[in-house]
C-alpha cells in the first residue's frame, strides 16, 4: 500500500503490466482482470 500512496503502482492495472521475469499462463480467463487489488483481497481466480 506504501507503493500506491506514493504513486507507484495502481491498484486497479493489470499485473502483467508490473512482472518482469515472469508471466501470467495462458488459460481460457483474460489475465488483464487479475489486478494488484484483486491479489491482495485473494480475488484473482
Amino acid at each position: 500500500m506504501v507503493l500506491v500512496e506514493d504513486g507507484a503502482t495502481d491498484l486497479d492495472k493489470p499485473i502483467s503490466e508490473y512482472l518482469t521475469r515472469w508471466e501470467l499462463p495462458d488459460g481460457e480467463f483474460d489475465c488483464s482482470g487479475v489486478t494488484v487489488r484483486r491479489l491482495l483481497s485473494h480475488m484473482s481466480g
